[in-house]
């Protein structure tokens, strides 16, 4: 038969054993916790950084069609400009 020391010692065991397991079981919980953020926190950076270079793509993007579209219309109107100059000078001959 158990005594009552008996009772409290396994029973002091016991609680002993479900401590360790209990703890044991969070630092595991708390280390998948901490894996997961991480894996987390990466993938967002990520999408981060990807929707920058498209933001940034797109507004250099449109930045080089600007000046292209300037560039073009500059040239355009010294062409016009010079056209009208020669048909100056040869008006000017003519006269």
């Amino acid at each position: 038969m158990l005594t009552k020391n008996d009772l409290n010692l396994i029973s002091k065991l016991v609680r002993t054993e479900i401590r360790t397991e209990i703890q044991a079981s969070e630092k595991r919980m708390s280390k998948m916790i901490d894996d997961k953020l991480a894996i987390q926190t990466e993938e967002i950076y990520n999408r981060v950084d990807t929707m920058i270079d498209e933001k940034l793509s797109n507004q250099i993007g449109q930045t080089f069609e600007f000046i292209n579209t300037l560039h073009k219309s500059h040239e355009d109107w010294l062409r016009d400009h010079d056209l009208r100059i020669k048909k100056l000078e040869d008006n000017t001959l003519s006269v």
